[in-house]
């Protein structure tokens, strides 16, 4: 497994974790998510979704979009983010920007991406934290900076500490002079806006990317 592989690995168990925090009265879907039964956690999350549960639909989202459903299903996955994100879920809206960078097509879209990456990170919320150190390791619609990118890993663990291991991860990984590169970056933290004025922000934004090919 390759450093992105374990780190979106780590991202995926970071999911899991704060999941199990946030869905209290889904039990039946959460725990068969857990034991690995997913047609049941399928079943489960499915139900939750059709009655508008923002939880519900999120994980339902989640399913499809990592393989824990047998295949993945980007195209289905954005579908169920796109209705947490109506909802008022912010997490729904970060996945759905993650599957932005891995569209074929995302150089079309390099603008709102970059753009939306930006609005979420100015949530000061974690995951969204990690969507621009995503962003700068992958080099999507941005210059490669593994740098800036161990950054936003650390800022993320600060806020999270479940999840600091990406940044230990990264920065062991890093020779003596990344060290001293990383020792000395300074980046300026945006004001921090409300999940409300940035999930507005996204919706708003849905026209420009409509076109979307997520698989």
């Amino acid at each position: 497994m390759n450093r992105t592989e374990k780190i979106l690995a780590v991202f995926g168990l970071a999911v899991l974790v704060i999941g199990a925090l946030v869905i209290r009265h889904q039990d039946a879907g959460y725990i068969a998510f857990l034991e690995r039964d997913f047609e049941t956690a399928h079943a489960e999350f499915s139900k939750l979704a059709q009655q508008g549960d923002p939880w519900g639909t999120y994980f339902t989202g989640l399913m499809h979009g990592t393989n824990r459903n047998g295949t993945i299903n980007r195209s289905t996955a954005a579908k169920y983010y796109l209705a947490g994100v109506r909802l008022g879920n912010i997490r729904s809206a970060i996945r759905y920007i993650d599957l932005l960078r891995k569209s074929k097509n995302i150089n079309q879209y390099c603008t709102v991406y970059a753009a939306l990456v930006d609005k979420a990170v100015q949530t000061h919320n974690a995951y969204a934290i990690l969507l621009k150190a995503n962003q700068l390791n992958s080099g999507s619609c941005i210059q490669n900076d593994k740098i800036a990118g161990a950054y936003f890993f650390k800022w993320a663990g600060e806020i999270k500490p479940q999840i600091g291991t990406l940044f230990t991860d990264t920065y062991e990984g890093f020779s003596n002079a990344q060290k001293m590169q990383f020792k000395a970056l300074k980046i300026e933290r945006p004001p921090q806006i409300s999940n409300q004025a940035f999930l507005e922000y996204f919706l708003a934004e849905q026209d420009k990317i409509r076109l979307v090919k997520f698989n």
